[in-house]
């Protein structure tokens, strides 16, 4: 494997990593695929296919951009340690592990135990922390991308201009047709979010979602003794990359 021809995405679950694949299949001609699965990519799938411009792996900008979350680096560590290329996507921390592990019980209205919550959050050796932590770590090119600015359809161009500049950095760049990809997209916001969905099963959980905010759904007072708690032992880490919770 070629250690600068490939891409790292890595995010936690419920992060936005979907929407990203979606953007930098549309954008920047790279296939996005899960690990050891090449052919999953988003352009391979029937509702993608006249949106995601990738015909086959020589059209495209990099070899593979790999969609992964922390447990499937660890898995294939051997494989993946050269690759020297990274795309962090996060997302509200609260909000992306309640939509990843206690989607049904809020929906059934069943109370959160605050403890199991704060360990998806920052003990479990795959918490949203330790994503953050790893990419943190990480000593090849990089970039953070935050999912809820880059869903933000009017005010998304910070974002989406970060990505740019990542792939922009790289010699075997098209810029022609990178800005001609950017500003179809740009112009079709509204059309290219919902085509995104189409790449979900329909009944996924995170297609068919009730409530665009759950941490809100939460006591008050449950919220505040999470985010404190929270605060207090990852506060530093998350002021470095100015994510708010």
């Amino acid at each position: 494997m070629s250690k600068n021809n490939n891409i790292m995405m890595l995010g936690f679950p419920r992060s936005g990593n979907n929407w990203l694949r979606y953007i930098i299949e549309s954008i920047y001609n790279t296939k996005t695929c899960t690990f050891g699965n090449e052919y999953h990519s988003l352009s391979t799938r029937g509702p993608l296919s006249n949106v995601c411009n990738i015909q086959n792996k020589k059209d495209a900008m990099f070899s593979y951009c790999y969609h992964l979350h922390l447990f499937d680096i660890k898995r294939n560590y051997s494989d993946l340690k050269n690759i020297e290329n990274m795309i962090f996507i996060t997302r509200n921390p609260f909000e992306s592990v309640l939509r990843h592990h206690f989607i049904d019980k809020i929906e059934n209205q069943e109370k959160i135990n605050l403890s199991e919550l704060m360990f998806y959050l920052r003990d479990d050796q795959n918490s949203w922390i330790n994503h953050l932590k790893y990419f943190d770590e990480f000593c090849g090119k990089k970039t953070i991308l935050k999912y809820d600015k880059l869903i933000d359809l009017k005010n998304n161009q910070d974002e989406l201009e970060k990505l740019s500049n990542f792939f922009l950095q790289f010699d075997n760049q098209d810029v022609n047709k990178i800005k001609d990809n950017e500003l179809n997209f740009i112009n079709n916001l509204e059309i290219m979010k919902e085509n995104s969905k189409k790449s979900y099963n329909i009944n996924n959980k995170t297609y068919s979602q009730k409530y665009s905010n759950y941490f809100s759904l939460l006591p008050k007072r449950d919220r505040e003794q999470i985010r404190k708690s929270f605060l207090e032992d990852s506060g530093s880490l998350l002021d470095k990359y100015d994510i708010i919770v």
